[in-house]
């Protein structure tokens, strides 16, 4: 393994980075989580820095290039591109790289642990529980075995998600755009699965690719889980399906909108939420950081990122 000796150079990121003090012998790193709010603050901020890490909340387009004229690489913390303009970037000449699947087993277990909720009925066990309640009846569930999760999108989490589910004994169902990887048709998968869990990236193919034809062709006891892209998911139209149980029920950690605002989504008790954190582990994040800022290292120095996405 190469050891990295980095150039003068600078990284700012935008949003929250883990662990990055141990790298401060080694590369200039500032750190202002929230910057991305202000547009001019950010292009502000960036003034003479090389390198530009950032999440999913920083837009990264031909405005900013046009800002940060000089910027030499752009690090996104987690592996959807949708918030980094990657042909505005390849034609200015900035390197463009990701987390490749540094979160692959921290999303798929968060997966592993919903179904885990959905076929235990745990969440609700718990809140009729702390009432003083002890209706044991109400909550009898079902095992893995018993149950069939389809998934939708086989890229590196899906497939760490499927490998766990069929060790513990699920049965899984697969449709992904690479017919090589499919076990069913889209319909099929619908109609047939207990839970469904998408692993799509935000493209014009897979906006609102959930809707209510879709709600419609799932089972009457299914549940959606999304730890892909709020955009997948047309939010309104789950809203209908879950009012009128179709889908039964639907676990989102990410929204059409982040951060989400209260609405009528979060006054229903068939939806479980979570703040977008099916990535956050400490593994995973110490990982993330040492990727990105390994590659941010490289790029100063006039090398190729390993993690390219160009």
């Amino acid at each position: 393994m190469s050891i990295l000796i980095p150039m003068l150079g600078k990284i700012f990121c935008s949003e929250d980075l883990y662990n990055y003090e141990q790298y401060a012998s080694k590369v200039e790193i500032e750190v202002q989580p929230g910057i991305w709010e202000d547009r001019n603050a950010l292009f502000a901020a960036l003034q003479g820095k090389d390198v530009l890490l950032v999440r999913n909340q920083t837009i990264v387009n031909e405005e900013l290039f046009e800002n940060v004229p000089n910027l030499k690489g752009v690090g996104r913390l987690g592996v959807g591109m949708d918030n980094v303009d990657i042909e505005a970037a390849r034609a200015r000449g900035v390197q463009v790289f990701n987390g490749a699947d540094c979160n692959t087993i921290a999303v798929a277990e968060y997966c592993l642990a919903q179904t885990l909720n959905i076929i235990r009925k745990l969440p609700s066990a718990m809140k009729s529980t702390r009432k003083g309640e002890w209706n044991r009846p109400a909550f009898r569930g079902l095992e893995l075995s018993e149950v069939q999760i389809g998934i939708v999108g086989f890229g590196q989490i899906g497939k760490a998600f499927a490998e766990r589910l069929e060790k513990l004994g699920c049965r899984v169902l697969v449709y992904s755009k690479n017919p090589q990887k499919c076990t069913a048709t889209f319909d099929e998968l619908l109609s047939k699965s207990d839970i469904i869990s998408l692993h799509l990236p935000a493209t014009e193919e897979t906006f609102h690719m959930f809707g209510k034809n879709e709600f419609r062709k799932m089972k009457s006891n299914a549940w959606i889980l999304n730890t892909a892209r709020g955009a997948v998911v047309n939010e309104e139209e789950l809203i209908v399906g879950l009012l009128n149980h179709k889908p039964a029920g639907a676990i989102l950690d990410v929204r059409e909108v982040e951060p989400s605002v209260v609405g009528k989504l979060e006054t229903l008790e068939n939806v479980y939420l979570t703040p977008h954190i099916a990535c956050l582990t400490r593994l995973a994040q110490e990982k993330l950081s040492k990727a990105l800022i390994e590659d941010a290292i490289r790029v100063i120095n006039g090398e190729c990122p390993i993690f390219t996405c160009l």
